[in-house]
């Protein structure tokens, strides 16, 4: 069976975790003799080493219909059974999944919750970028407008997934816990039989029986309106003079990188790595940190539990619940002072810190990669099987 996954930038597996999940199940995939290709909108200047022939659109704009004459001989050339696209809360779709009149096959992967920022767009809106007077004054104008936007945000969310159901063959969610909020913005096109849901995968290592060092790890695209790198270090401003022992390690790069560094480089014990492989930093960490607004699953949650690091996360997607329920480690969505309370908690007890590790680990098993592409294999017999 030939497999195109389909997605706007180019699956590094170091760049975040769509592209990390796609490099997993791609190999996984391949050992069990499926063909895998990619394709890629944009180039990436890193040039990362991959191990499947990758193709990219003529032109990076999902709205050229180039492009579209493009993906359709790629169809027929590579005789496409099933394109993933991995993009499918985007309107990139409308070029990824046009699979014109071949016989390919197509499933919308879903990777965040449904309704996005939706149940927290107030907190988007009200929060301020920088200091800035004009910044001031576009809060002021985001407050005043919220309903309206606000409304034209969930029309738009709702144009999107009614558009998706007519347009593909199968839509899959990270959890299903998802299955409500996707039908309450898909009436009238939802079809519970378009939609299927699956984990994402994770390659679980030995248990490590070596002693962890006081650090406490964030991990991440610095990404100010979605994963909030601010408020995690807000949240270390204020705990670190009770632990001047500890060490607080930011992991990732983004748009936002050199804003956050700049805004927060004089707090102490503070050190950001950059682009970096996250599994040194798992090894060595005692907490991980999550402050997103919202995700579809939480990566690097599940990667953090595999490497037996306890993680600590704003309740504020509900598959979030999918791998913690632990109340020490779910805080009230953007409750500074809570998530503050709880951390200190973790920090000050090693003992709950060893039992919180040790549930985790053993939670985290039934997602690991051969059960995950075992599901995957299912969905593909299901789509292709007249």
């Amino acid at each position: 069976m030939n497999l195109l996954f389909v997605y706007p930038t180019v699956f590094d597996p170091m760049s975040g975790g769509v592209e990390r999940v796609t490099d997993m199940l791609a190999h996984e995939l391949h050992n069990r003799g499926y063909n895998v290709f990619y394709l890629n909108t944009h180039r990436s200047c890193k040039d990362p080493k991959l191990d499947f022939e990758t193709f990219y659109f003529p032109i990076p704009d999902y709205t050229n219909t180039e492009n579209n004459v493009f993906l359709h001989n790629l169809l027929r050339k590579l005789d496409i059974d099933i394109v993933i696209n991995q993009c499918g809360a985007h309107r990139d779709s409308i070029l990824f999944n046009d699979t014109g009149n071949t016989r390919a096959k197509s499933i919308s992967v879903i990777h965040f919750n449904p309704s996005m920022s939706y149940n927290h767009y107030w907190h988007e809106l009200a929060y301020l970028r920088d200091h800035t007077f004009s910044e001031k004054l576009k809060r002021i104008a985001r407050c005043i407008l919220f309903w309206k936007l606000k409304s034209t945000y969930r029309n738009r969310l709702c144009n999107h997934y009614n558009w998706l159901f007519k347009h593909t063959d199968k839509i899959c969610l990270l959890s299903h816990k998802f299955i409500p909020e996707l039908k309450e913005f898909s009436i009238p096109n939802y079809n519970h039989l378009k939609v299927t849901t699956i984990n994402n995968p994770i390659y679980i290592p030995e248990k490590s029986l070596n002693i962890k060092d006081n650090i406490v790890i964030w991990v991440g695209r610095f990404d100010l309106k979605q994963k909030r790198p601010d408020l995690c270090l807000e949240i270390w401003k204020h705990i670190q003079p009770q632990f001047p022992g500890w060490k607080m390690i930011m992991i990732g790069d983004g748009k936002d990188f050199n804003t956050i560094v700049s805004r927060y480089k004089t707090i102490p014990n503070v050190e950001f790595t950059g682009y970096s492989n996250p599994i040194q930093y798992y090894k060595r960490a005692k907490i991980l940190m999550m402050t997103s607004v919202f995700e579809g699953w939480g990566m690097v949650l599940a990667e953090a539990m595999s490497y037996s690091v306890v993680p600590i996360a704003f309740d504020s997607f509900l598959s979030l619940r999918d791998l913690i329920d632990n109340s020490l480690q779910l805080v009230k969505p953007f409750n500074i002072k809570e998530y503050i309370n709880k951390l200190t908690i973790l920090m000050s007890n090693e003992a709950t810190l060893v039992q919180l590790r040790d549930v985790g680990y053993k939670r985290i098993h039934k997602y690991s990669i051969n059960a995950v592409v075992d599901n995957w294999e299912n969905l593909f017999d299901e789509i292709i099987t007249p």
